[in-house]
């Protein structure tokens, strides 16, 4: 299925590469007529009046004002009747060969680039009036060539759409596969107990969600750069990033309170109400009229976004155990990851079309079959799953689940160094530059919407195919603290990248690199592993690991802001990199190994 899928889409990219160059030749072929007939009408005038073919002054600024607006064109030529070239305009030049003596090479280049195939000649006529009759006389040419660079580079570009679409294609067929196998399998279950339900299960389900509202990730700075309005005196660029970090602000809030709900409820009720109150704020992002309005409905986003994700995560939790939580969460992030590209890249594609704000509608559409899909298929996880603990784990009692106990895991030792060093800084790398800066860089250099959601899709491939094989090695290494320090390491690194590259190169080797570095993440594997987790609840712990995420990705986005105001941008990020290697080798210096962190437990 998968490789018909591809041929399909190859053969289909050839045809629709091969109509578009037809068509846009016929088209441009047109216009370059009636611009050729409009010049050489004001040229046939002024011969009409004698002026002599050579004596057209300042005829090759005409020309030019022409290409100016007429990105399609690629130069306009005029020729004298013995086919000696007097004026030539293109991108570059205006070039008035009659009066100018050392243009040969650029004369010899104006007849060697020439191909009939991407060429218009129109006559320049001298009518003069004889006794009772006009007689017209050929005094020379004007020839319009239009770009082969722009259609190649158009044909290029339709290529790279129908490549995304195909990895699109891929990814959306793997994960429906998925679902549609669960679905088979939740068919054909006898007993509808909870002991059926699998972690694998919350794929298909964060798939979807995820999807969903990833659709606007790629240009929400973009939008609030459209609506923007001054706001509580601060610079327009922090400004753009408020809807970010609004949304992670209330997503992290939610994610205590989630927390302490998963350790009293089930996982689907914080789900679903996360998801209700995700789908009204993409509908309100879609009515916003203004700056603040979408910055409203981002943090009531945030909030739905918080309950739905700490939700999906408690679920993992409670269908999993210390051999399969790794896993486990892989095939969660794989499923959000998968989600993220497909979303982030239909939604970049589609806005290109059809602007941002219909984006959002769309989301919340889509986010309301999200909840349809939970509440049929997910239904028989919905009544709480009894997990057997270990001699020695029994539950505590409430009173030590108050602020006291949460003090006390905070400031552990290694508590404390994985969420300033390891957690937070990861955090605030990741969203600050995946989600804010580099699709506000690469537009201000220019580049296209399509083409910033593909570079996304480089981060969340890493997460689908490189994540769940070093998933594995998590799992089974003893040794936890050694992938975390991997993560810093590779994530500082690519920060580096910009002191030696620039622009979309540079982008795109540091989003590889950090694709790379969360793919080695074991931060929440190594918590987990703490004795003092156990005792205080991995509910409420998770609530706490997530709380100092939304931190780090509320703050990201504020200070990549500020990255754009200072004298060099490439080397604050290349600094930033450093400093990042220098907080990863703090936490390595901070934190305990594993061993000892086992013999602890004992």
């Amino acid at each position: 299925m998968l490789s018909i899928i591809g041929i399909s889409q190859a053969v289909f990219s050839l045809i629709n590469s091969s109509q578009f160059k037809e068509f846009y030749l016929q088209i441009n072929i047109q216009k370059a007529e009636i611009m050729t007939a409009m010049l050489k009408e004001d040229i046939d005038y002024l011969l009409g009046k004698g002026v002599k073919i050579h004596k057209l002054v300042k005829m090759e600024n005409m020309l030019k004002e022409v290409i100016d607006v007429s990105p399609e064109l690629k130069d306009i030529s005029i020729y004298d009747s013995r086919n000696d070239i007097l004026h030539l305009a293109n991108k570059e030049d205006a070039i008035d060969f009659v009066r100018s003596q050392q243009n040969e090479i650029k004369i010899d280049q104006a007849h060697s680039e020439m191909d009939p195939d991407f060429q218009l000649k129109k006559k320049l006529i001298k009518t003069v009036e004889d006794q009772d009759a006009e007689q017209s006389i050929v005094e020379g040419s004007i020839i319009t060539n239009i770009s082969k660079t722009v259609l190649f580079d158009k044909i290029f570009e339709i290529r790279i759409d129908s490549a995304t679409v195909l990895i699109i294609s891929f990814l959306f067929m793997v994960e429906l596969l998925i679902m549609i196998f669960r679905i088979i399998q939740s068919s054909a279950r006898t007993d509808q107990s909870t002991s059926k339900i699998e972690f694998a299960d919350i794929r298909p389900v964060t798939f979807i969600f995820f999807f969903s509202f990833d659709l606007c990730i790629s240009f929400l700075p973009l939008y609030m750069e459209q609506l923007y309005v001054p706001m509580f005196g601060l610079s327009k660029d922090l400004v753009l990033s408020l809807p970010i970090s609004g949304e992670m602000l209330f997503a992290g809030i939610t994610t205590i309170i989630a927390g302490w709900l998963l350790d009293r409820i089930n996982w689907h009720l914080p789900f679903i109400y996360g998801l209700v109150i995700c789908s009204i704020g993409s509908f309100y992002s879609w009515l916003s009229p203004d700056a603040y309005h979408l910055l409203f409905s981002r943090c009531l986003t945030g909030i739905g976004y918080g309950l739905s994700f700490m939700a999906a995560q408690g679920f993992v939790i409670s269908y999993t155990d210390n051999k399969t939580k790794t896993q486990g969460l892989t095939q969660l992030f794989a499923g959000l990851m998968a989600g993220s590209i497909c979303g982030g890249a239909a939604g970049a594609m589609i806005a290109d079309r059809i602007g941002y704000a219909p984006i959002f509608f769309i989301s919340g559409i889509l986010i309301v079959v999200t909840i349809l899909y939970t509440l049929y298929f997910m239904r028989a996880g919905f009544k709480k799953k009894v997990v057997q603990k270990k001699t020695g784990e029994e539950s505590v009692e409430k009173d030590n689940k108050g602020l006291k106990l949460i003090f006390k895991f905070i400031f552990n030792r290694n508590i404390l160094s994985l969420l300033i060093l390891g957690i937070l800084p990861t955090a605030f790398s990741i969203v600050g530059f995946i989600n804010f800066f580099y699709p506000v860089y690469l537009n201000r250099l220019g580049e296209t919407q399509s083409n910033i959601g593909r570079i996304y899709m480089i981060y969340g491939l890493c997460l689908i195919y490189i994540a769940p094989l070093l998933s594995k090695f998590v799992d089974r290494s003893d040794n936890k603290k050694l992938f975390i320090v991997l993560t810093g390491l590779i994530g500082g690194i690519a920060f580096t990248s910009f002191y030696f590259a620039a622009g979309i190169w540079a982008t795109m080797i540091t989003v590889l690199l950090l694709g790379i570095s969360s793919s080695f993440d074991a931060s929440r594997t190594y918590a987990l592993n703490l004795k003092i987790t156990k005792t205080l609840g991995e509910g409420v712990a998770m609530g706490i690991f997530n709380l100092a995420e939304k931190i780090g990705q509320v703050i990201g986005p504020l200070i990549f802001g500020l990255f754009f105001i200072t004298t060099s941008v490439n080397n604050t990020m290349a600094a930033f990199g450093v400093i990042y290697i220098i907080i990863t080798i703090l936490f390595l210096l901070t934190a305990q190994s594993d061993k000892k962190i086992k013999k602890q437990n004992r």
